[in-house]
């Protein structure tokens, strides 16, 4: 799973990444020249076979023995592009719509759990600085209820 940063549109950081028999450590790539260019923001993809023909470009296809690719976009609540949702197989993929089946359900999950994340760091970062102002003002800071009450 790869997730997108709008501030970066050229590339994508790998989150989860099961490589055969172990997870393998998060990294950032290049997204120009990669069939992952064709997912992030756009479309379902599949390259059944021969991808590394199709991209020569891309060195973690050849490195990985990529045969076959299959991406699906992952998008927040309001459309907007979160990442990706890949497989790659050292084997042909064929049955496209059953891929594309699996991935909608597993993308939907993904995508919401990126939504969930970034909304609780962004939740963090805004109590630090309200924390950190508070902290800092000189001033007395008092709170009013919707009366207009002295509240604590």
């Amino acid at each position: 799973m790869g997730e997108w940063y709008e501030d970066r549109p050229d590339h994508v950081r790998a989150v989860a990444v099961w490589s055969g028999t172990t997870f393998a450590e998060p990294f950032e790539y290049c997204l120009q020249g990669t069939p992952c260019a064709n997912v992030v923001g756009h479309r379902f993809c599949l390259y059944g076979s021969d991808v590394q023909r199709l991209f020569p470009d891309d060195d973690l296809l050849v490195e990985m023995k990529v045969e076959s690719y299959c991406g699906m976009p992952l998008f927040d609540h309001l459309g907007k592009p979160l990442g990706l949702l890949v497989v790659m197989d050292e084997m042909a993929m064929s049955d496209s719509a059953c891929i594309q089946d699996v991935l909608s359900i597993f993308a939907g999950r993904a995508a919401s759990e990126l939504e969930r994340t970034r909304i609780e760091n962004e939740r963090a970062k805004a109590s630090d600085l309200l924390n950190n102002m508070i902290e800092t003002v000189p001033d007395i800071i008092f709170t009013l209820d919707l009366q207009g009450n002295l509240v604590g």
